[in-house]
């Protein structure tokens, strides 16, 4: 197929739908503008889209780049906040005093979240799945450590409701009428 040909076909098939195209990538830019800066559509500076609305989002970067406020520089991997679209260090966003729990141990995670005054939940972009996960959360030190002390102290508890779980699923399994042949 000659470039001629090739160019022909492509404007014919972009001359079909350039209104759908236009729509959808306008939106996935205002999606992903908003919630890179740590926006909602009210402008809250609260992002949505992390389950709960009142959730302070912080997120994992992935270039180098410069806080705003006091021009301090940060690497690949560190963690800022966006506020008007201004990269800002924890410091600077009033968080330095926070401490990362990273994502696994559901009960310490809610625990300390539920404990801490002030926590915000850590995101990082995934380019396979092109979308933000949930990293972690940024609680104080305080509350992480009662909360690992108050897991410890029923994790026995929680094991054997897992157990019951499991052989409650295993016996409903079981008790499923057979279809008719």
């Amino acid at each position: 197929m000659s470039n001629g040909t090739f160019q022909a076909k492509a404007q014919r098939s972009r001359a079909r739908f350039p209104v759908l195209l236009l729509v959808a990538t306008g939106a996935l830019l205002r999606s992903v503008s908003a919630f890179s800066s740590g926006e909602s559509e009210r402008g809250s500076g609260r992002a949505e889209q992390s389950g709960k609305s009142d959730d302070i989002v912080v997120f994992i970067t992935r270039h180098d780049g410069r806080c705003t406020e006091c021009h301090e520089e940060f690497f690949r991997g560190n963690l800022i906040r966006v506020e008007n679209g201004n990269p800002l260090c924890l410091e600077c966003a009033d968080l330095g005093h926070l401490e990362f729990l990273p994502r696994g141990d559901t009960a310490v995670t809610r625990r300390a979240g539920k404990l801490s005054p002030l926590r915000a939940v850590v995101v990082e972009w995934s380019r396979s799945r092109q979308h933000y996960e949930r990293q972690g959360i940024l609680a104080t030190p305080q509350a992480i450590a009662q909360a690992e002390i108050d897991s410890l102290a029923d994790a026995e508890v929680r094991e054997r409701q897992e157990i019951r779980g499991e052989l409650d699923q295993v016996l409903a399994r079981w008790e499923r009428p057979m279809p008719a042949a």
